[in-house]
């Protein structure tokens, strides 16, 4: 008995073979109704379409065979897959390749024919073939009646294919629609007019109108400039990323971002456009362009505020290098060089304070549940050095909520408001805290109140402008940053500041902060 070779495709055939999902199947009577029929044709007791696994073969239909496999290595099909034509055996005593056959030495098999069975991509992966004990002639017709049955099989296989083909397309298509549902973009399809195929919810919700509504309509419809020309005029692998003036539903218009390319489907020419409100991105565009100018503006105006102390330190300095001076003058000139330095150095950490606060915003911040009492100890401590603590007075609403707050940041904040309000202020200044009675608020509410000199309407309006210093207010060596770094930590906080001033009449900074839950909240909603 003659083993046979294996074929040269081995590797793909068996992996082709595991991918029609066949092997180790129940009977079915698609299978079962071709041997059927290939047994009375052809007037044999046994009939199989049989499948050439790496060492078995496994008989998917079987007319008059007991067994479900054999051997690879015993089968005529083994053989019968290496060749397009239709292996015909007709007495397999006088073969070589079976004479010692155990089938046919024992009597089972004496006549063989089969041809082999292709799957969808031409790989061979069984036989349907015919087998008697006793020896026969098998002629041209008989061999092109077989091909003609084997060719139903194989179109089974087909069939499979396709079948699961099609599922994978229907499993493709239900997953895209839904993620296209899902997508937080807009996404529109387009024929080569310009006019929309489809719209998915989020596009629907930035037009203002049902996703269906959408589908039919022309992309001029949508907006104000003619899309349709811009595609067009667009050639094809690019893609189109353009700004226009859309219309939803309602008539009003909105700025909207178009991203679109042409894709050929069927010999059409195809556009999906990914589509979204622009409005967030020129706001944010603008908020960056104000914040570079504030912070060029800021560090401009920190050149010129660092050359006045500059200039001390640098003749003082050299007066000390070059002359001898007795040691009171010589000291007195020492602690204006130190104090110079010293507000050099303030203006420099605040200015880049500010920057930096203005710069990482609320994702800067440290925020946490923070008890208002513990946030309140934290800026007297940050007053305490200038010696007036004495005069301030609290007066907290009890029972106030956590609040919001870097544990650091805005204890600082309310220090530099305190610093301040003792400065320009002899008499108490007074704290203020309590529950912010506006429906749904959520937060509290922080006076910092002096009985100063108070402030103009214009100094009003400028005190959080960075450096800005009232004429005529207490030589104090402030920088003229102070408030806008408070200003900038309360933004950072969710918050806002408040200020009432007149000449006379002292000034009052009402700081609002969020209460810890309602942040929490917030940050759930918005995540």
């Amino acid at each position: 008995m003659l083993a046979p070779p294996l074929p040269s495709d081995e590797q793909h055939r068996l992996q082709v073979l595991l991918d029609l999902n066949l092997l180790d199947t129940a009977p079915e009577e698609r299978f079962d109704r071709i041997t059927r029929l290939a047994a009375r044709l052809f007037g044999v007791p046994i009939a199989v379409v049989g499948l050439i696994d790496g060492e078995r073969e496994w008989f998917k239909s079987r007319i008059g065979v007991p067994e479900t496999e054999v051997a690879r290595q015993m089968t005529f099909c083994a053989h019968a897959i290496l060749q397009d034509t239709v292996l015909v055996v007709e007495d397999a005593l006088n073969d070589e390749r079976f004479a010692d056959n155990p089938f046919v030495s024992g009597g089972r098999v004496r006549f063989y024919a089969g041809t082999p069975l292709a799957a969808p991509d031409g790989s061979k992966v069984g036989t349907l073939c015919l087998l008697d004990s006793a020896p026969r002639r098998f002629g041209d017709d008989e061999r092109t009646l077989l091909r003609d049955l084997a060719a139903m099989v194989t179109n089974e296989f087909a069939a499979d294919e396709l079948r699961r083909a099609l599922a994978q397309q229907r499993d493709s298509e239900t997953w895209l629609r839904a993620l296209l549902e899902r997508l937080p973009e807009g996404v529109l399809t387009l024929d080569e007019d310009a006019k929309v195929l489809s719209a998915n919810a989020a596009a629907g919700a930035l037009f203002g109108a049902d996703p269906q509504q959408l589908a039919g309509r022309s992309a001029q419809s949508l907006a104000v400039e003619s899309i349709a020309g811009m595609l067009a005029a667009h050639a094809d692998g690019e893609v189109l990323a353009v700004q226009v003036t859309a219309r939803r539903a309602d008539g009003s218009t909105f700025p909207l971002d178009v991203a679109a390319s042409a894709i050929m489907l069927g010999g059409r020419r195809r556009y999906a456009a990914i589509v979204r409100d622009a409005a967030p991105r020129l706001e944010q565009d603008w908020r960056l362009r104000a914040a570079g100018e504030r912070r060029h503006k800021t560090f401009t105006h920190a050149a010129h505020e660092l050359r006045t102390p500059l200039a001390s330190i640098m003749g003082f300095s050299e007066l000390l290098i070059k002359r001898d001076f007795d040691a009171p003058t010589a000291r007195e000139l020492l602690e204006i060089v130190n104090a110079q330095a010293k507000l050099m150095s303030t203006v420099v950490t605040q200015t880049f304070d500010l920057a930096r606060i203005e710069a990482a915003g609320h994702a800067g911040m440290q925020i946490e549940p923070e008890p208002f009492e513990a946030l309140l100890a934290k800026a007297l401590a940050g007053t305490e050095p200038l010696g007036h603590n004495a005069r301030v007075v609290v007066e907290c609403e009890p029972g106030l909520p956590p609040l919001a707050a870097d544990r650091y940041r805005l204890p600082a904040a309310i220090a530099n408001v305190l610093a301040n309000a003792l400065t320009y202020s002899t008499a108490p200044v007074v704290v203020r805290a309590w529950t912010d009675p506006a429906p749904g608020a959520a937060a509290v509410l922080i006076d910092v109140r002096d009985q100063g000199i108070g402030m103009t309407p214009e100094q009003l309006a400028r005190i959080a402008e960075p450096f800005y210093r009232a004429a005529g207010t207490p030589e104090s060596g402030g920088t003229g940053l102070g408030m806008a770094i408070v200003q900038e930590i309360l933004h950072a906080h969710n918050g806002s500041m408040g200020v009432v001033s007149a000449p006379g009449a002292g000034t009052t900074v009402t700081l609002r902060v969020p209460a810890a839950a309602a942040a929490a909240a917030g940050e759930a909603t918005h995540g």
